[in-house]
């Protein structure tokens, strides 16, 4: 796992808990907390560091994956703004595979992201992933996070998981746009 996923991590907690909560989580977890965005850490470290992150927040495990991808999002494409010149969250999302893996594989060499099976119709979206890791939860808060730079609000159903048994995870993804009052 690419030292970027540590670091926004890290950005997450401390902004929404402070230093001191991701102090306690790294402590908890056995891990010392020196992530360079380029270096390569085991995907255990992690799967540590987000159990203790659970814990300590009182919060089930899909949940905190699911915050750390909704928050994670937005801030990585802060940094590298790949969804510019996309009309929609859903039209950006259908690239990952194809245009946005292949740029951050070229930042961040050695990086395994996992491959995506993009399938747009209109504002729907499924993505079927194989990944191994079992970080589902991560994607979906990663579309929630990537609908609302867009403006719109995303409603996803996990039709199928690796963790309950599947062959791949699928994701459907319908958006909107948010209205407002």
């Amino acid at each position: 796992m690419k030292g970027v996923v540590f670091n926004l991590l890290e950005d997450v907690v401390t902004q929404g808990h402070g230093a001191d909560a991701w102090d306690a989580i790294l402590d908890a977890a056995g891990a010392d907390g020196a992530y360079t965005s380029l270096g390569d850490y085991a995907d255990e470290e992690l799967e540590r560091i987000l159990a203790s992150a659970a814990g300590a927040l009182g919060l089930p495990a899909d949940d905190v994956l699911r915050v750390f991808g909704r928050e994670a999002a937005p801030r990585f494409l802060a940094r590298y703004p790949f969804h510019d010149g996309h009309a929609s969250a859903a039209a950006f999302l259908a690239t990952l595979d194809d245009v946005v893996q292949p740029q951050v594989a070229q930042i961040f060499r050695g990086s395994s992201p996992p491959r995506l099976d993009p399938e747009l119709d209109g504002r729907q979206l499924v993505l079927r992933t194989a990944s191994t890791r079992g970080l589902c939860a991560v994607l979906e808060g990663m579309v929630e996070g990537v609908a609302g730079l867009f403006g719109e609000v995303a409603t996803i159903e996990q039709a199928s998981c690796v963790r309950r048994g599947d062959a791949c995870c699928t994701l459907v993804c319908s958006f909107a746009e948010v209205r407002e009052p």
